[in-house]
């Protein structure tokens, strides 16, 4: 039974490392594979690159010959501007002029040139009038007589056109067809004063020499002129437009009928060209297969060495495992003797994991409880005592004080009393409870020195701020005996009051709050009647300002809870008056007035321009016009059909015999918000009532709702709500179990 167990051990363990080193060499293929393959695919898009800038550097040459060619002719001192009928040996050594330049350049096929005040056209092939040249002699498939003549009256500037059929009588005696590039060059006198045009004609088989001799047979070749496609090879299929939507959005690559392509873009040096490749991706696997033969060997090779070494390595290791499997099982092994050990090992660490919570939930439970038992009131100091031990928590200290810390309700950091709890050291000791009903957390310190005590209080308050941007702590003044404790909770709530009188960036202290009257008279009175008369007259600025002076005048104020408490009830009465006026019900007034939602006067200051705003919006609002017959009916589309993912805006004007643009124009009229506003808002009021008030998961809500995707549901619910679901699930679930609860849980 033991050779039969030592030799099933040896072969999982073999197995288990011949896996791991068949996981490595298979990473090492894939990434030496990637490794060649885009070494290999960056040397072929390299060469094909060059080849496009030989290609560009053909084009720009020819470019280039035709403006100096169309410069000598005119450098030619007998050649000024002349009328034929005036001057005709003129025109016959122009024409000999021309007819040598067209002999001596193999890619141009024809020179025209046309003085602007003459009435001829000269050719290194003749003499033409005007209007036959242009209605006769030359017709290009393309461009018009009037285009035609146009250019060759008026050319601003080299002007390229694009391939294009030629025909003509001075064209008849070709057999086949003439497909050209023409090119317009104004020339000029030696003073620099434009003189005339002079036209080149270039012909298609100089671009199919380039195109072949530099390009390849299975890439497509594109030179543009502007949006003008001037020459082209198209040999992949890809159709024009889409290679053109490729480059106008700057894309290395794009895909036709289930095959990839490559792009290839230079700019032009001169002239505002550019050269475009369009190389099929099958072109970079060309050339792979010695590098995967090599590697393929290579792998081979290493995985023989790799299974020679794992062999030795199992030998030298069998001996602490059999060991190892005795000290842990004393009978026989009857299985998978290596998940046996696996397995003991696994429910020694769950024991201890299991030991550690339950010591851990034991004495957070009771650290918890002390906290809540002290600030009712112990009954004696021997229980105060007993509990104190049964916690671990030292109270045998000269001083203590409670602390209240709250952080902001959008915050998603977890400030739990775990965390508090481990904060404490050797020198401070304490306990915290977070109190449910208003989101709270109380803690008690204990040490032996004032000093001390306040300044742990100060470093772990800026420590918490620095994870959680807006918490605020209030301390209360430091105690000596354990029977002050619902005392000393009193003054830290007191503390915790006055937030917006003393900032929250700093640790607020009972002891330091001043206990005058002063700023809570008249002038806090004179100030909140110049609110109610902004208000009352509906002036938005005159509320802004009035605003702005109360939120500013808080942080300068020497009052007392019981000064601020006055002011604050003096706001709440005249916008509540004045929200009845304005058509607002009371209690909607009450809703967005919770102090406990705000911990800075920054809060309090967006508070109060949130009710506000919404007095003044409901004052200064017109009585409502009728609402059409058949934007009702379009309300009642959209609150029968919005949990359909395919309901859009279309589909409703189409059951109402209507354009898109005519209903959104009507419904917004009507409901001052879009069709898609208004299913969105449906959507989001479905969302909140089922996150509230059911256990669905999130995704099933989404679909209840009309979204297939998830994460775009997640995206429109925190745009609309400033939560994300799970958040305002949460959220939810607290308020509901908040107001459920009748235990007293704070003194």
């Amino acid at each position: 039974m033991r050779k039969k167990f030592s030799q099933k051990l040896q072969w999982q363990y073999f197995a288990s490392y011949l896996a791991l080193m068949l996981v490595i060499m298979g990473v090492f293929y894939t990434f030496s594979y990637n490794s060649f393959h885009q070494y290999h695919a960056r040397i072929v898009m390299d060469n094909y690159h060059n080849r496009l800038g030989l290609i560009r550097g053909e084009q720009e040459d020819v470019l280039d010959d035709v403006v100096a060619i169309a410069g000598q002719i005119m450098d030619v001192s007998s050649v000024v501007p002349f009328q034929y009928s005036e001057e005709p040996d003129k025109a016959l050594k122009l024409i000999d002029q021309m007819t040598a330049y067209r002999s001596t350049h193999d890619a141009i096929a024809g020179i025209y040139l046309h003085f602007y005040d003459d009435q001829f056209v000269y050719s290194s092939s003749g003499l033409y009038t005007l209007d036959r040249f242009v209605s006769n002699a030359v017709i290009f498939s393309d461009c018009t007589a009037d285009a035609l003549r146009s250019l060759l009256e008026d050319t601003q500037q080299l002007t390229v056109l694009p391939m294009q059929s030629l025909k003509g009588y001075s064209f008849q005696t070709v057999s086949r067809p003439r497909n050209m590039v023409p090119l317009f060059v104004p020339v000029s006198i030696s003073t620099g004063l434009r003189c005339g045009t002079a036209m080149f004609l270039i012909e298609d088989v100089t671009y199919k020499d380039w195109f072949t001799n530099l390009g390849s047979e299975d890439v497509d070749i594109y030179i543009l002129h502007g949006s003008e496609v001037i020459a082209a090879q198209n040999m992949t299929g890809v159709p024009l437009e889409n290679v053109l939507e490729a480059s106008a959005n700057a894309a290395p690559s794009l895909a036709y009928e289930k095959e990839d392509y490559h792009l290839i873009e230079l700019p032009g040096n001169t002239f505002g060209f550019r050269y475009v490749m369009l190389l099929p991706d099958s072109m970079l696997q060309v050339g792979m297969n010695a590098p995967v033969q090599m590697l393929t060997i290579l792998s081979a090779l290493v995985g023989a060495l790799g299974i020679l070494f794992i062999h030795y390595f199992v030998q030298r290791r069998m001996q602490p495992i059999k060991l190892l499997h005795s000290m842990i099982s004393e009978r026989d092994p009857s299985g998978n003797e290596l998940l046996e050990i696996r397995d003991g090992i696994q429910r020694l660490i769950d024991q201890n994991n299991a030991m550690t919570s339950i010591i851990e939930n034991v004495e957070s439970l009771r650290k918890s409880d002390f906290v809540r038992r002290f600030l009712v009131g112990f009954d004696s100091e021997d229980e105060y005592l007993s509990m104190a031990e049964a916690c671990a928590l030292n109270v045998d200290t000269r001083y203590y004080v409670v602390a209240m810390i709250a952080k902001p309700a959008d915050s998603t950091y977890e400030l739990t009393a775990e965390k508090i709890n481990h904060l404490f050291d050797g020198q401070v000791y304490g306990a915290a409870r977070t109190l449910t009903s208003n989101r709270r957390m109380v803690l008690v310190a204990f040490a032996d020195e004032i000093d001390l005590l306040m300044e742990f209080l100060e470093n772990k308050f800026t420590g918490i701020r620095a994870c959680c941007t807006g918490v605020t702590m209030a301390v209360s003044a430091v105690h000596s005996d354990y029977r002050e404790g619902q005392r000393a909770y009193l003054e830290a709530e007191n503390a915790f009051e006055l937030r917006f009188i003393r900032g929250n960036t700093q640790v607020i202290r009972f002891d330091a709050l001043p206990e005058s009257h002063a700023g809570g008279g008249v002038y806090s009175r004179q100030m909140v009647e110049r609110l109610r008369a902004g208000l009352h007259a509906g002036d938005a600025a005159r509320v802004s300002a009035a605003l702005k002076e109360i939120t500013g005048s808080m942080q300068h104020m020497n009052t007392t809870l019981f000064g601020f408490r006055c002011m604050y009830n003096d706001i709440l009465n005249v916008v509540s008056r004045e929200a009845q006026q304005s058509g607002v019900s009371e209690e909607a007034v009450y809703d967005l007035f919770k102090l406990s939602q705000c911990l800075s006067v920054e809060d309090l200051d967006t508070l109060l321009h949130q009710v506000c705003s919404r007095v003044l919006a409901e004052r200064t609002q017109p009585a409502p016009a009728p609402i059409p017959e058949n934007m009702l009916l379009a309300r009642d589309i959209i609150e029968r059909r919005f949990s359909e993912p395919e309901l859009s805006v279309r589909d409703i004007a189409q059951e109402l015999s209507m354009s898109d643009s005519k209903l959104s124009v009507e419904f917004k009229k009507a409901y001052r918000m879009t069709p898609l506003e208004c299913i969105t808002a449906a959507r989001m009021q479905r969302a909140r009532r089922l996150l509230s008030t059911t256990n669905m998961p999130v995704k099933d809500i989404a679909l209840e709702c009309g979204y297939y995707d998830i994460s775009g549901f997640n995206r429109r619910f925190k745009a609309y709500t400033g939560m994300t679901p799970q958040q305002y699930k949460t959220t939810s679930s607290e308020d509901a179990a908040a107001d459920q609860t009748h235990e007293e849980e704070t003194p």
